[in-house]
């Protein structure tokens, strides 16, 4: 399920997981405190396997430790290179997905190196890539990272 925002409740992402789907809450505009606050309202609606996703153009560095300290399992990243915080969330035991937003945007993260885009410069690499295009809904183009 996509991180649609605020749409993306606790409610939502727990009844996608325990549909046996992957429930992603959009961490990005949360203030520090209230995402941890819905990260353990999922966790007290369901045991199965969910994600945060964090839009990486701005500074995420704080999502991420509360993501980790509250042992969120799958973290995503999109609009932006995440290789700063890939070793950091396999460190924390997360698994990493991270969102491509066109061809072009592809081929510029693996000429950087992004690892969850086969780039050869970090050794610890994303655990999937995830390739969105301009149907779908109320997504964003991934300008941040190609320049464009």
């Amino acid at each position: 399920q996509a991180p649609i925002g605020s749409a993306s409740t606790p409610e939502l992402v727990a009844a996608v997981s325990n549909a046996g789907g992957l429930g992603m809450l959009s961490g990005t505009w949360r203030e520090p405190e209230e995402l941890r606050r819905l990260i353990r309202r999922i966790r007290s609606l369901t045991g199965k396997p969910f994600g945060v996703n964090l839009v990486v153009h701005w500074p995420q560095e704080k999502r991420v430790a509360i993501c980790l300290e509250e042992g969120v399992p799958v973290l995503s990243f999109f609009w932006g290179d995440p290789a700063q915080h890939i070793t950091v969330a396999h460190r924390g035991g997360a698994h990493v997905l991270h969102t491509i937003g066109s061809a072009a945007e592809a081929r510029v993260a693996v000429a950087s190196g992004d690892p969850s885009c086969g780039g050869r410069r970090h050794r610890r690499r994303a655990g999937c890539g995830s390739g969105t295009g301009a149907r779908r809904g109320g997504g964003v183009d991934g300008h941040p990272l190609s320049g464009k």
